[in-house]
């Protein structure tokens, strides 16, 4: 990338640039991921599957979604931009840097597409179109661009009584900061209020209750107390080693049973006790993998169910 591009910067800021961007990526990627909607071939094939159950598709969120790019571009171009000096091409070094942010985000877009079409989910399902998120990310960025470019406002004069002080000492041939400890603390407010008038205050995100995302939101550090073991974690336990020594991913086990690949999700993290209809489809599926009986626990007893089921007939 030539000095057009952008300027050049020590091998350390480079390396810190990387890691910033590689993590935002990963986070975007993991945001978008959770956005994907079914197809209108997954929802008319649900429909057929389950004819006597009330399909509700899940909400669209667009807004939501587009503001994901808008955390996402403001995070890279601060990551990045604010190691810029104040030279006279730093307006065209931040546009083109724009550029780069959006090139970048919507090549993630087409990366978490590809993954959805293996399993009929989709980022467009939400209805956001891809000038929309180019635009979002450009409106993000382009307040922090003014605010690198707009002068700094010239600094305030000191107060009068400091000015009269100041004028006194120089007078009287006495160095001023060698003065008065009045003097010296009137001094330092005054530098003070120098620096923060001289400082570009970057304006507060908003509350990710209302537009961000809680994904990229920071979380302070809980400590978890431990859970119970509970028959849902006891069976996810055992999903979670089968899955092991089958090599499969939790996509792969569900479209093998032809279920939702997030049912498999929350089997997993113990978050839902599985019916028994649905552990015999794992255990089915298991067993064909590994080519050995699988039993999996239960949380009634296989004999009750039986005897149950045979009364009803």
């Amino acid at each position: 990338m030539d000095n057009s591009e952008r300027p050049r910067l020590s091998i350390d800021i480079e390396a810190h640039i990387e890691e910033a961007q590689s993590q935002a990526d990963t986070r975007l990627r993991e945001a978008l991921q959770k956005f994907l909607g079914p197809t209108p071939s997954r929802q008319e094939r649900i429909r057929l599957q389950y004819p006597m159950r009330l399909y509700s598709p899940p909400a669209r969120k667009p807004k939501l979604l587009l503001s994901v790019f808008a955390f996402y571009a403001r995070e890279l171009h601060i990551a990045e931009g604010h190691h810029y000096q104040q030279y006279p091409r730093l307006e065209i070094w931040l546009r083109k840097l724009t550029e780069r942010i959006i090139e970048r985000a919507m090549g993630i877009v087409v990366n978490v597409e590809q993954f959805g079409d293996g399993h009929e989910l989709s980022l467009w399902y939400h209805g956001a179109t891809i000038e929309e998120m180019r635009q979002t990310i450009f409106d993000e960025v382009e307040p922090l661009i003014r605010g690198r470019i707009t002068p700094a406002p010239p600094s305030p004069p000191p107060p009068p009584e400091v000015q009269r002080q100041m004028a006194d000492y120089a007078a009287s041939g006495v160095d001023i900061t060698r003065g008065s400890p009045l003097l010296q603390m009137a001094m330092a407010t005054h530098r003070a209020a120098t620096r923060r008038a001289r400082q570009h205050v970057i304006s507060p995100l908003p509350s990710p209750q209302s537009a961000r995302p809680q994904v990229f939101a920071p979380v302070p550090p809980q400590i978890e107390t431990p859970k119970e073991n509970t028959p849902a974690l006891q069976f996810a336990a055992e999903l979670e080693r089968l899955l092991k020594e089958a090599r499969w991913t939790p996509e792969a086990i569900a479209d093998e049973m032809d279920i939702d690949w997030r049912t498999v999700y929350r089997h997993r993290k113990g978050d839902a006790q599985p019916t028994l209809k649905t552990i015999w489809a794992y255990e089915e599926a298991f067993t064909k993998r590994l080519k050995r009986k699988i039993t999996l626990p239960t949380p009634v007893k296989r004999q009750n169910v039986i005897k149950k089921s045979r009364k009803r007939q």
